[in-house]
């Protein structure tokens, strides 16, 4: 077999290869730019005159074949000199085989695609990379019969598994302290809300924002000053800065700035200002920056296995032996005035980045320190250039990285430093004193810095390692899985592609742009992507899903443009909300030349009308190509884990780790003589509502409350909060999802000045968006302070505990909601700000989401409030009357799940149907065609929404349609008719949208449902998962599987899911589902069995099928939402008076079969 090249323009280039065709093009080149005349004109001293775009310029010139001579033998002598130059590449081969010998390590490699084999030889300091079998590798470098060999003389470049992407931060930092870098890499650590780092990062934002608009002037600085301050007043209170110090510190910038721009910007060199040093040792350079790029760029290199964020890119100017060149860069900001090799590292790798982003060659990058030792009043500008041996090792260094962080290394870290001094300075040095004591045994005597070592360590018992030790690998296990998906952003196409898993052709509607300004993170603007020539293909019928985390990137190879989730999709278009505009990645100038000019579009160019007539891609975002991937967001992990090194090493939850670890019993206080402020709380709880709220009040550990669907729970914490806040108390509230966070907040009447809500806009309530900090609200730190600690209410998921407000606050109490859904090292995050907490759930519902078997077997699916209920019994106040199930619903649970257990609050609840206000009208004759209408004796629609069938089944086993698979993920379209059909009767019957809820367990089914019912917006569609602790009126439930073979999968065998399903409903619950598949649950088997025993299962043939009925238009008119009010009155009613009651006997409650209690593994199904 034959081995081809594959040459790319984009790959870099580590040295100039002395090839007598290269120099003699370039010696023809130069000939011709000099005999042009219509290029130059003499000047006269001191004074450069550019010739045209990137071409060469003439200094002091006298005669023209002088000039040819001397830019000849220029080019000879530097024919040496290290730059970048195209490459072949062979990219993602896989090791098959490695075999040591003495002189070198013999790698076997093979192509997957074509199965053809090759030969890596690494010799020299190369023997000592780790690679083993089933690694992927990059090559960089020439192969001669299929063999290469990589030494410390040749240019060859190895990638290990470069599909595994290391910000070129890591690589960098890892000079100083690879276990550093490295455990920085796993955990959420290190306070980036200090004073130094605050005022960094407004320095930079500072000189971006002139650098992005091209004005450095006193009043756009002075203007651009207010701005910032404005902008950022919550990072100087979280800080603890005051205005007055940060104004005085970017005052003294702006004049630094200011003289920076008045020597380095502009469009040719300025004699005298703009001579930099260079690292090369070579005289200095004069240099202009004469276009900004772009700033704050995001790049993916998957090329060299690197990320990064660059914190400008530029076009540069440079006067070289007497020549005029432009070139693009890297610029890195530095606002610290000590300098640093890592800092010439890191430039170096943004480098390398660039090259690979723009696809031309990158040689050199500016390191820009804008306090400089030396005092300079511009600060100090610095040429760094990529050389051959110092690129080589930074790359060993990403690879040896690679091999630590990788899933094969689970817990095996870089040898400590063992320096009093550095180790002394690090802010991880407890997490890395506790990976050391844990996993590699060690000791203070070991540590060779034995008094940090002890101060750190000491208080660690033998359990307390352990339970790190155990609960780091459950979290590695259910990490393994995390990195899979981001790979096939690079590694496909659009030709080898599955169109279900990635959206190509893409174009953005810039009309559809919501941007909101002062939001931070991934929530910043609304946009809608619409598909040009989409042959057909819905993008239903693709995995993307509402909440979905995705990357958009450019089909010219441009990844991660910008990040962000899904909030709706439809078959024509998907809707995003994002973390930047996705610009369309690097164009070409309209003097763009591949050999002598990197010219690209800049930041001004796109508002040029010029610009985009001469180039129509410019920057202009309607007209590029994008695509959409899904992807992992894997933040959370590094959080987690820096729950459980928290929990472990603070000094604040030593209580704290002598609940959770030693398991002690918690603690309550034995008087409560204050008891009585507390009746006008108490006057609306019942008898188990009162023992829950006085236990919480006692406790002085924690308390917890199990309560049944139904029975209050979200009302007793509701009550417990007022209380706590009336004790002059402060609470942190938190949950696994934000509908359970904004259900408790809805509840707090009367106290909406003292709540603080955080999370993006995009997943809460918009009822509690007044809740949530603006931060163009704030005209001073003063104000934003009153705000702030006038807030004794915070309120946010588990996973948002890395909001700075908890480097500032800590709370008298915390309440965790849903505590059943979330795993231990999660509770953790909350529970370690504050002094005593509750925690409220039920076990019968939704337990831990856990992906990986392995795992579950070792115990992650088991919640803290699982272990408390279990060890301390008497922490327990059980909540058992229900108040939102009408008694034929409440029965279903109580017989399959609670044994009976529960018990009704209200028998007006229990006595209450439906109302449905056009009942005794002929309002569903608007569903039936008159030319073939087949309801004449009875109609499915009259009978399933019927008010007196309060539980009904609709059976889909005699339709023809059964589910369809899309890769693992189920929809059923028939059952979306029957769903369609059956809501839209129930609006036109006059029931309000808001008190219908459709659920279902699978996200795919969740997509064509809510499309039926765009523009309903008080109508939700939701998974079974997401809509726990959530109630309406009415629930439609679609169960999907439907099959020959009878398999509903591990999704559905889970009781905890499907109880959750049932009990929802107040007064109407449809199921509908194919009977003869469901039964094969032996869950659902029992649901079916209560039914069919209470006729509650409707038998729906062809000749009834929802085809037989026409979807009225009207159903979507005004004429509903004048129905919704009265529906509501009517409701209200019924709940309060007891109007409507039951016409016929209510069905008592069966018990059958065994009450299933036993744990049912949930994996393979899982699809929220």
């Amino acid at each position: 077999m034959s081995y081809e090249h594959v040459p790319e323009a984009s790959l870099v280039t580590l040295t100039r290869q002395k090839e007598n065709v290269f120099v003699e093009e370039s010696r023809k080149a130069l000939k011709r730019q000099i005999e042009d005349k219509e290029n130059f004109e003499n000047v006269q001293h001191n004074k450069v005159q550019l010739t045209g775009d990137c071409k060469s310029i003439k200094i002091q010139a006298t005669k023209y074949n002088e000039k040819v001579k001397e830019n000849i033998d220029n080019l000879e002598r530097n024919e040496d000199k290290p730059t970048f130059q195209n490459l072949s590449k062979i990219h993602n081969l896989l090791v098959v085989d490695v075999k040591d010998t003495h002189k070198s390590k013999k790698v076997t490699l093979i192509n997957e695609n074509n199965l053809e084999e090759f030969l890596l030889n690494l010799c020299d300091s190369w023997m000592d990379t780790k690679i083993f079998k089933n690694d992927t590798v990059s090559i960089f470098g020439e192969f001669k019969h299929r063999t290469c060999t990589a030494n410390d003389t040749n240019n060859v470049i190895i990638i290990v598994n470069p599909d595994i992407l290391v910000s070129s931060t890591c690589v960098s930092e890892a000079y100083g302290c690879m276990r550093r870098a490295i455990l920085k890499e796993r955990i959420s650590s290190g306070n980036f809300n200090t004073a130094s780092a605050i005022l960094g990062t407004l320095s930079h934002e500072y000189f971006q924002d002139c650098l992005k608009h091209n004005d450095f002037s006193s009043s756009y600085m002075d203007l651009t000053l207010k701005q910032i301050m404005k902008k950022n007043i919550p990072k100087l209170y979280f800080a603890n800065l005051k205005e007055s110090k940060v104004i005085k510190e970017l005052s003294e910038r702006k004049t630094i700035y200011h003289n920076f721009a008045e020597c380095y910007i502009g469009q040719v060199p300025k004699f005298g200002l703009g001579k930099i040093e260079s690292i090369r040792g070579d005289e200095h350079s004069l240099v202009c920056i004469s276009k900004t790029l772009d700033v704050e760029e995001r790049i993916w290199s998957p090329a060299f296995g690197l990320k990064g964020v660059l914190d400008a890119s530029i076009e540069v100017k440079v006067l070289e032996n007497k020549t005029l060149k432009k070139y693009i860069m890297p610029l890195e900001i530095k606002t610290a005035w000590k300098e640093d090799h890592a800092h010439n590292l890191q430039t170096i790798l943004y480098c390398v980045m660039m090259n690979d982003h723009y696809k031309v060659d990158v040689g050199s990058g500016l390191l820009y320190y804008v306090k400089s030792s030396n005092d300079q009043k511009a600060g100090k500008l610095k040429r760094i250039h990529v050389s051959v041996q110092e690129l080589r090792e930074i790359l060993k260094t990403r690879n040896e990285i690679v091999w630590y962080i990788s899933n094969r290394q689970r817990h095996i870290l870089p040898p400590m430093i063992k320096d009093s001094y550095v180790c002394g300075k690090c802010n991880i040095r407890s997490t890395c004193f506790l990976y050391n004591k844990a996993f590699e045994k060690g000791t203070s005597e070991e540590s060779g810095v034995v008094e940090l070592f002890d101060n750190a360590t000491a208080h660690l018992e033998e359990n307390h390692v352990e339970f790190f030790r155990k609960w780091e690998e459950l979290i590695k296990l259910e990490e393994e899985n995390m990195n899979q998906i981001r790979p096939q952003i690079w590694n496909t196409s659009r030709s080898n592609s599955d169109p279900t898993q990635s959206l190509y052709n893409m174009h953005l509607d810039l009309n559809s742009i919501i941007e909101f300004p002062g939001s931070t993170g991934l929530c910043q603007l609304n946009c809608k992507f619409f598909q040009i020539d989409s042959k057909g293909r819905s993008l239903l019928d693709t995995q993307f899903c509402i909440n979905d985390f995705v990357v958009v990137s450019s089909e010219q190879g441009h990844y991660a443009l910008s990040t962000g989730f899904v909030t709706e999709i439809t078959p024509d278009y998907i809707c995003l909300t994002l973390d930047k505009k996705p610009r369309g990645g690097p164009k070409h100038a309209t003097d763009f030349d591949i050999e002598s000019c990197h010219s690209f579009l800049g930041l001004q160019d796109r508002s040029k009308k010029e610009e985009i007539i001469k180039n129509p891609l410019g920057f202009d975002l309607a007209t590029t190509s994008y695509r959409i991937d899904r992807d992992e967001l894997t933040s959370s992990i590094k959080l987690v884990r820096q729950n459980l090194v928290s929990l472990l090493m603070d000094d604040s939850t030593r209580r704290l780790r002598q609940l959770i670890i030693d398991l002690d019993a918690p603690r309550y206080s034995r008087t409560f003589s204050t008891l009585t402020n507390y009746n006008d709380l108490k006057k609306d709880l019942n008898e188990d509502q009162i023992n829950a709220f006085e236990l919480a009040l006692k406790a002085e550990d924690y308390a917890l409350i199990l309560g049944m669907p139904g029975t209050g729970k979200t009302f007793t914490i509701a009550q417990i909060i007022k209380a706590l806040l009336r004790r002059g108390e402060s609470v942190l509230l938190a949950s696994y999802t934000h509908s359970a966070v904004d259900n408790v907040l809805s509840k707090l009447n009367g106290h909406s000045k003292e709540i603080l809500r955080i999370g993006d806009k995009s997943k809460v309530h918009k009822d509690n968006w007044p809740y949530i900090i603006d931060n163009n609200k704030f005209e001073s730190l003063d104000e934003f302070t009153e705000f702030i600690e006038s807030r004794r209410v915070v309120a946010t998921t588990c996973l948002g505990m890395n909001n700075p407000i908890f480097t500032k606050r800590r709370f008298d109490y915390c309440i965790i909601d849903e505590a059943t859904q979330i795993t231990l090292p999660t509770c953790i995050g909350p529970l370690r700000f504050a002094d005593r907490f509750l925690l409220v759930g039920d076990h019968n519902q939704l337990q831990p989401l856990v992906l990986r078997t392995e795992a579950i077997k070792k115990g992650m699916e088991k919640s803290l409030f699982k272990t408390f209920t279990e060890i301390h019994p008497n922490a327990v106040a059980n909540l058992r009357y229900q108040y939102r199930m009408n008694e034929d619903i409440m029965n279903l649970s109580n017989s399959i799940i609670y044994d009976s257990k529960m018990l009704n609050g209200s028998m007006i609840t229990a006595q209450t149907l439906l109302y449905i206000p056009k009942w005794n009208e002929d309002f569903l004759s608007q569903f039936h065609d008159p030319d073939y209408y087949c309801c004449h004796e009875s109609c499915w629609l009259k009978d399933v929404i019927d008010p007196k069938r309060s539980l009904i089944m609709i059976n889909t086993d005699n339709l023809l349609t059964k589910e369809y698979a899309l890769n693992g993920k189920y929809q059923n379209e028939m059952e979306v008719l029957i769903v369609e059909h059956s809501v839209k009767a129930l609006l036109a019957g006059g029931v309000a949208a808001k008190e219908i809820g459709i659920i279902t367990p699978f996200r795919s089914q969740l997509k064509h449902i809510a499309h039926k019912f765009k523009g309903y917006n008080e109508l939700e569609v939701s998974t079974i998962d997401r809509f726990q602790g959530r109630e309406k009126q009415v629930i439609v439930l679609s169960f999907v599987r439907s099959n020959s073979d009878l398999k509903v999968g591990n999704l559905l065998e889970d009781y905890r899911r499907i109880n959750v399903a049932i009990t929802r409903a107040k007064f109407k619950l449809i199921i509908v589902g194919s009977r003869s598949t469901l039964w094969a649950s032996s869950t659902l088997r029992n649901i079916i069995y209560y039914l069919e025993k209470n006729d509650m299962i409707y038998q729906l043939s062809n000749n009834g099928s929802p085809y037989w009925h026409d979807v009225p238009l009207s159903v979507v008119s005004s004429d509903i939402k004048k129905l919704e009010g009265c529906a509501e009155a009517t409701n209200e009613n019924n709940e309060k008076e007891n109007v409507k009651t039951k016409r016929y006997k209510p069905i008592k409650s069966t018990i059958f079969v065994e009450t299933i209690l036993k744990r049912n593994t949930v994996i393979g199904d899982i699809v929220n």
